[in-house]
């Protein structure tokens, strides 16, 4: 009779070989029905940093007294801090703590009195009392009637505050609906306002409030933050280049630049005027001007005139210089026998 074939235990025939999930007869064990890991959001990763520890601390140490006065916008700040969720204290916190440690003693928040009520979308509500205490924190005034809540602008006393202290407002709204009010609000809303932006709880504000080509936040925080005249450019040395890119001597490119200049634009600096440079002179005595002198004394003897070899040299240095005036060059040298100095022989011709 046919003998039956034995069938392995359970218990063997599934046994795993290493991390790879198959037992020795080749078939793939069930896999494990864990749950997923839920995914990451903004709201979790705020739950975790209100975990981290964060006392205030502003030592009692004499601030500057060239600061102005720092008015916080605290519903602004705490909204940018609360991912725009929840109303967090904490930011309003980092934000005074930042100033104070600019050196800034005169420092304003403005919360909505509404706000001392306990609401789950609050956090760490006792901020609002250290600083409340501190005398730093002012609650605007608001109400209920009929369980209708009443409520004053809190953007009104930021710019009240603003135009009495000079002060500078932290506050990431433009303020559109007040820009027509006045003339000093305008101002105010142009030239006052500090944005700022938060890393986690790291409360950073720009090192450029106005823009490139405004003021350093340093001297934008100053009281008397009046801008300096503009640095005007530095005034380039006349620079006159003929075709044959030959280099005039520098009385030269005054005498050239001088004639060339509109009215309306400044005259070349004092050092390159032709009464106080000092060029050296070879022509007869009656270029010179006349000295004045208690005895007279005679006259030097005229030197001797030019070569016409020099004569040549001049002549081919003068057509370079002023290509366009060769008859005038050809009169001049002749009725000037007696000059070797090529500068000299260029003011002539630009004379």
């Amino acid at each position: 009779s046919a003998q039956p074939i034995p069938r392995p235990s359970s218990s063997s025939a599934y046994q795993t070989i290493g991390h790879t999930g198959y037992h020795e007869f080749g078939t793939r064990t069930p896999p494990a029905n864990d749950s997923p890991a839920p995914p990451v959001t903004g709201l979790s990763r705020f739950n975790q940093s209100l975990r981290t520890p964060y006392t205030l601390k502003l030592p009692n140490e004499p601030g500057c007294q060239e600061l102005r006065h720092i008015i916080i916008d605290g519903s602004n700040v705490a909204m940018a801090h609360g991912l725009h969720r929840f109303f967090s204290c904490r930011g309003i916190a980092l934000a005074v703590e930042t100033f104070w440690r600019r050196g800034h003693r005169e420092i304003t928040v403005f919360v909505p009195q509404w706000r001392q009520k306990r609401d789950r979308l609050t956090t760490e509500q006792h901020f609002l009392n250290q600083l409340e205490d501190l005398r730093l924190l002012s609650f605007t005034p608001s109400r209920e009637v009929c369980g209708q809540r009443i409520s004053s602008h809190d953007d009104r006393f930021l710019l009240h505050l603003a135009e009495k202290t000079d002060g500078i407002i932290v506050t990431n709204d433009n303020l559109r609906d007040f820009v027509d009010t006045s003339d000093t609000w305008r101002k105010i809303i142009q030239e006052r306002l500090l944005q700022f932006t938060f890393v986690e709880d790291h409360f950073m504000i720009p090192d450029d409030p106005l823009g490139r080509n405004g003021p350093h936040l340093d001297f934008f925080l100053r009281k008397d933050n009046r801008r300096a005249p503009p640095t005007p450019p530095p005034m380039r040395p006349p620079c006159f280049r003929p075709s044959s890119q030959q280099q005039l001597p520098l009385y030269v490119q005054a005498l050239h630049s001088a004639s060339r200049t509109p009215a309306s634009t400044p005259l070349p600096p004092s050092s390159l005027t032709p009464h106080q440079t000092h060029w050296p002179h070879s022509g007869p005595p009656e270029w010179l001007p006349p000295r004045r002198s208690p005895s007279p004394s005679p006259s030097p003897s005229p030197p001797p005139q030019r070569s016409p070899g020099e004569t040549s040299v001049l002549k081919t240095k003068l057509y370079d210089i002023f290509p366009d005036q060769k008859q005038r060059i050809d009169r001049i040298l002749g009725d000037n026998p007696y000059m070797r100095d090529l500068n000299a022989l260029s003011g002539l011709l630009l004379g």
